[in-house]
């Protein structure tokens, strides 16, 4: 009896040890899994404050060159606006003016103005003032598991030993409870940890007392509150479902690879940029347009300067021949000029003259042409001395002393068509217009002359 009571107490002794130890392994893996838990949480904090910075120094980076971005365009500016004041008018330079001063202002802040992080970098901070709490509680959460754990273990050992030995319902339990010991041939000593554990695990199969079955149920109940942690206390945590290997995490934001970070500032700045590039724009080409409007004009100038300058040439040179050909006729008698001195009439008849009468002429016949739809016939024109001579045999005093006669130095015409008579059309006309083509009644042979005569019309340049 005493032996069969020592055996019980060993065997219950047995079952709350390892309670005992089943709920310190349970406690001591929920500890492990706190503390890698809280590892990688600090891992995932240090990467996140990595990130902001990182975010910070790239906001930075991106306005220093938003900055000097800007500063180019300012010069630009200036040198289009400095070369463009002497072609392009203020009110035309006023918008490039307000828009240098726009984004210099600008500038002027980027040196003070703080660099604020975006709001995908203040999520980033709140995710990891988040994963502080979180894991902070699952510290405390598994130090009151442990605690609870170790409570049941000792509540129920103690239950275990107030409660002595378990009755036994028969003579059979005996021999069961001796029966492992002796299946395995060990002769292990009844008072060791072998035969004890051994009493311990046989209720546990079913083939106990109902009394001894209870404590048994306590060893499961401890694993509960770590069965949200892992269902394998020897599996290994997983650290590739998130950065620093929480499962779950947020991934934290980095800046793509072709879009650097703005700040507001920076975004302000290169929007005054694109302004100012474009009234630089615009004035630029103001400017070359004016440049090329005042080249096109010197060039239409120095064409028109040439050209008279030309005409002019070309003017004194006929002026100089004509003068030329007139001294050289003068060096000829009265009436003794060489026919190839002398130039044609475009009326025709064989009339010549003295080249320079002679072309007048003709644009006194082109006008009078116009007026009256024909030329004005012509009855003599230059007169050789035998010509003056016969002239003077035939009309007597009508014609002059021979030597003596315009006609004989190629400037003087006797026209008809109604020019002969004074009081025509035709000679109130010619009254009225011939002196503007150089050509003149003279006053003796007017109405009122010496010796009138209608018909003669001199030429006196």
């Amino acid at each position: 009896m005493r032996v069969s009571r020592s055996r019980a107490l060993a065997g219950a002794a047995a079952k709350g040890g390892l309670v005992l130890a089943l709920a310190l392994s349970v406690g001591g893996y929920t500890v492990a899994e706190s503390a890698t838990q809280q590892a990688t949480v600090e891992a995932e904090q240090t990467q996140q404050r990595a990130v902001v910075e990182a975010h910070r120094e790239a906001v930075a980076a991106e306005r220093q060159r938003a900055v000097a971005t800007g500063q180019d365009a300012v010069a630009d500016a200036e040198a289009v606006r400095t070369v463009a004041a002497s072609t392009v008018s203020e009110a035309d330079l006023a918008p490039l003016t307000a828009a240098v001063d726009r984004l210099s202002a600008l500038l002027s802040e980027a040196p003070t103005a703080p660099i604020a992080p975006t709001d995908g970098a203040d999520a980033a901070v709140e995710d990891a003032a988040a994963d502080d709490v979180a894991a902070d509680d699952v510290v405390t959460d598994a130090a009151t598991d442990d605690a609870a754990a170790v409570d049941r273990s000792d509540r129920a050992s103690r239950a275990t030993g107030d409660r002595g030995p378990a009755p036994t319902t028969g003579t059979q339990d005996a021999p069961q409870a001796t029966a492992t010991p002796a299946a395995d041939g060990t002769g292990a000593d009844p008072d060791g940890a072998a035969p004890a554990a051994a009493d311990a695990a046989a209720p546990e199969q079913g083939a106990g007392t109902s009394g001894t079955a209870a404590p048994a149920t306590s060893a499961p109940a401890t694993a509960a509150p770590t069965s949200d942690v892992a269902t394998d206390p020897g599996a290994t945590p997983e650290t590739t479902t998130g950065p620093g290997g929480i499962e779950g995490a947020t991934e934290a934001p980095a800046p793509a690879d072709d879009a650097a970070p703005e700040d507001d500032l920076s975004a302000e700045i290169l929007a005054a940029v694109a302004t100012v590039t474009e009234q630089t724009a615009r004035v630029q080409a103001a400017a070359d347009a004016a440049l090329a409007a005042q080249q096109a004009a010197a060039a239409a100038q120095q064409a028109a300067d040439a050209s008279a300058a030309q005409a002019a040439a070309a003017a004194a040179a006929e002026a100089a021949a004509k003068e030329a050909q007139r001294v050289s006729l003068d060096a000829y008698a009265n009436g003794r000029v060489p026919a190839d001195a002398l130039c044609d009439l475009a009326v025709g008849g064989g009339h010549q003259l003295r080249c320079d009468a002679a072309e007048a002429f003709a644009a006194l016949d082109a006008a009078y042409t116009a007026e009256f739809g024909e030329s004005p016939a012509i009855s003599d024109s230059y007169r050789s001395y035998a010509a003056q001579v016969a002239c003077r045999r035939v009309k007597g005093y009508l014609c002059a002393v021979p030597g003596t006669s315009n006609h004989g130095r190629g400037v003087a015409v006797d026209l008809a068509g109604g020019v002969e008579t004074f009081g025509t059309r035709q000679h109130r006309w010619m009254a009225a217009n011939a002196g503007d083509f150089g050509w003149d009644l003279p006053d003796w042979a007017s109405s009122g002359g010496s010796k009138p005569e209608p018909w003669h019309w001199e030429f006196i340049g």
